[in-house]
């Protein structure tokens, strides 16, 4: 039934070490995911109120490349003096739940910062969103990847799980989560943007 289909490739915790030290992680393990079902906003309303049971549903596949990352593209570790990197940080609204992989926010955020003229730099914007995604993964996140990969610009966009019941996050353990996340963020000198992710209700 589609009701007990899943929303997303299944986000695995693991423990792996990086630069000497040891992060918990959400990994997806690579694949083609056809026909995931995802409730699509916002609710239906009749006259009488809303009908959340009647929310449509939206079926879409996805592609996890051998690094883990949503989209088949397998990205070096190394930039280029013409390219300019942009990695973005996120849930599952990052990953792209519900959108077909030419539909995710970062690419069309890649294909319009190339469409700006005047263009010195090629951009590449790379999607770091995984499903199931709580601030507290994200310092440890942010920590492989500054390591994985040669980043310009980061930008994360959290917040929108911590504060949904079924990950029983207190509001004093998101406070203590960012706090860490963004001290650990500006110790390592990057320059970037931190927002809570936008959602339509």
């Amino acid at each position: 039934a589609p009701g007990r289909q899943a929303i997303a490739p299944k986000a695995t915790p693991i423990t792996e070490t990086v630069a000497g030290r040891p992060s918990r992680l959400l990994t997806i393990k690579p694949g083609i995911y056809n026909r995931l079902a995802f409730p699509a906003f916002p609710i239906l309303v009749t006259p009488r109120g809303p009908l959340p049971k009647a929310r449509r549903v939206l079926y879409y596949s996805c592609t996890v490349s051998s690094q883990g990352l949503r989209g088949s593209k397998v990205y070096s570790r190394k930039s280029s003096p013409d390219r300019f990197r942009v990695g973005v940080i996120g849930t599952g609204v990052t990953f792209g739940e519900g959108v077909e992989d030419h539909e995710i926010f970062t690419r069309l955020l890649q294909q319009k910062l190339n469409n700006e003229p005047p263009i010195k730099r090629r951009f590449e914007v790379i999607n770091f969103g995984v499903p199931c995604m709580t601030t507290n993964y994200a310092a440890a996140h942010f920590w492989v990847n500054r390591h994985r990969y040669e980043v310009d610009f980061w930008i994360f966009l959290l917040g929108v799980n911590d504060a949904l019941p079924m990950f029983n996050r207190s509001l004093e353990a998101y406070q203590d989560d960012v706090r860490t996340f963004l001290g650990e963020v500006r110790s390592s000198g990057v320059d970037f943007l931190m927002t809570v992710e936008p959602v339509n209700t």
